[in-house]
């Protein structure tokens, strides 16, 4: 396991060993430059981290040399924000109480690879073959299965780059930021969340 956050590290090696497993290990690092030792691995995964890279094509093409001949990476990022519709309140939340400009197309962030030919064009220089991209469309648990809106507005506002921007702002806009986004979500509460 591979990744740039030291507590997340703490916590994969926690869970290794709390589940008996010995044949595992975890590094800290980031995926883009760290030296693994060479061609090892027979597959590459990754969940929402690629998409942060600061030089993809440098990176990808990185992350094909740890990968054995016929290896495969697999991984999973955002599409474009209309394809997400769970986000647009946090977006309208974030411009009403901490205004930015929008950050410049493909900029590391969550929506660096939602353009699919950007991501073949990518993906093909880095060296990978037999490239496939599927959209995936699904219901999505802001907060995870069960959480009700106020939580899922506090997930919201605990765990995503939301937090940062509101950070020095005075505890009444970060008040009223949490109760918008709770009743934006609110009509989306079904029984699962």
């Amino acid at each position: 396991g591979l990744d740039i956050s030291a507590a997340l590290i703490a916590t994969c090696r926690e869970r290794a060993r709390e589940a008996g497993l010995a044949n595992i290990r975890f590094v800290v690092g980031d995926a883009a430059s760290a030296d693994l030792g060479g061609a090892l691995f027979d597959r590459v995964v990754s969940r929402f981290g690629v998409m942060f890279f600061d030089h993809p094509y440098e990176a990808f093409r990185h992350l094909h040399g740890f990968l054995r001949p016929g290896g495969r990476l697999d991984f999973v990022c955002w599409a474009a924000p209309g394809d997400n519709p769970w986000t647009a309140p946090i977006r309208e939340t974030a411009q009403r109480y901490a205004p930015a400009p929008p950050p410049p197309p493909r900029a590391p962030g969550p929506w660096a690879l939602q353009e699919p030919d950007y991501v073949r064009d990518i993906l093909g220089n880095a060296g990978f073959r037999d490239i496939g991209i599927d959209l995936w469309r699904g219901d999505q648990y802001v907060g995870g299965p069960g959480a009700d809106p106020a939580m899922a507005a506090a997930f919201i506002l605990e765990s995503l780059g939301m937090a940062e921007a509101l950070r020095d702002r005075p505890a009444e806009i970060r008040h009223q930021a949490l109760s918008d986004l709770e009743q934006a979500y609110r009509p989306y509460h079904g029984s699962d969340g």
